[in-house]
């Protein structure tokens, strides 16, 4: 028996439990006509948490997060305007089957009494996992991973991404072709998750096989921004330096730093050389984990 558990710094690692002590830790219950899985001790003296077993069933109490996923899952995220929707467009291009969800497509409507105001600049702050419903995305992705059947994604050039401007896509035109074929992947189903905080996500942090982030300086980022005018509403004066970089400066320092499972890449860095690393990852990890659907 196989046990995935996700421990402190975001880390998995998979324990082999021999079926004796499987018997001990599992028990199933029936609960009226629903038969559910429940811890079978109190995990004192144990070094498997109760809270780390409660995570690894869903909330109907199935076995499914025991299971490997049949989709290999992609994350693009970063600091804003540091090159992320590009780098998973251009992922796109190499991997043109697989399925993508944005983040940005989670963004509660501006007048939602969920979001956090800032009265100092006058805005909502939309740079933290509160103002998404995070709720609905993770739902959104755990239903796609549980598939029988992954289908194939059809995404084409992707340009149907949330905030993504002309000029990006005048820039993806211009960006020369790798040269690696990915044709011999094909039969592997992918997963793209784009968003500025989807690891922030344990759940979605978790789900990834191959995670990626991008970083600018302050004053880099600062500049791009100012050039963004796909912004609804647009950022008001103060909003950068009391809200963005704060918000990704803390964002990066709990979630990204010195965390050894996520590529970090600096956003000034050619297009090219980004995206030839990540597709040189992400073939590698899909070799190990979906070797027998390898052409």
């Amino acid at each position: 028996m196989r046990i995935l558990v996700g421990l402190m710094r975001r880390q998995k690692i998979t324990i082999t439990v021999a079926a004796p002590l499987s018997l001990i830790l599992l028990r199933t219950d029936t609960e009226g006509s629903r038969t559910v899985i429940k811890p079978n001790c109190d995990f004192k003296g144990s070094r498997i948490r109760k809270d780390y077993f409660c995570r690894l069933t869903d909330r109907r109490g199935s076995l499914r997060n025991f299971e490997h996923s049949k989709m290999f899952v992609i994350g693009v995220s970063g600091v804003t305007c540091g090159g992320k929707t590009t780098l998973s467009q251009l992922l796109q291009r190499s991997f043109p089957w697989c399925r993508v969800i944005y983040q940005d497509s989670y963004f509660f409507d501006d007048d939602d009494p969920r979001h956090v105001r800032l009265e100092e600049v006058d805005h909502v702050n939309y740079e933290i996992l509160s103002a998404l419903n995070m709720e609905q995305m993770e739902k959104d992705v755990v239903t796609t991973l549980q598939e029988d059947q992954p289908i194939l994604g059809t995404n084409g050039d992707g340009y149907d991404a949330p905030n993504f401007e002309t000029s990006g896509k005048e820039l993806l035109d211009n960006v020369q072709d790798i040269g690696f074929d990915t044709s011999k992947y094909r039969k592997v189903p992918i997963l793209l998750l784009e968003g500025f905080t989807i690891f922030g996500s344990e759940l979605l942090f978790d789900k990834c096989d191959a995670r990626f982030f991008l970083t600018l300086t302050k004053q880099e980022c600062y500049e791009r921004r100012s050039k963004r005018t796909t912004y609804i509403p647009p950022d008001t004066p103060g909003y950068f330096e009391k809200c963005i970089w704060p918000e990704f400066t803390a964002h990066y320092e709990s979630c990204i730093a010195n965390n050894p499972g996520i590529q970090v890449f600096n956003g000034t860095t050619p297009l090219e050389s980004v995206w030839k690393e990540s597709v040189e990852m992400i073939a590698a990890d899909m070799e190990k984990k979906f070797p027998q659907l390898i052409l």
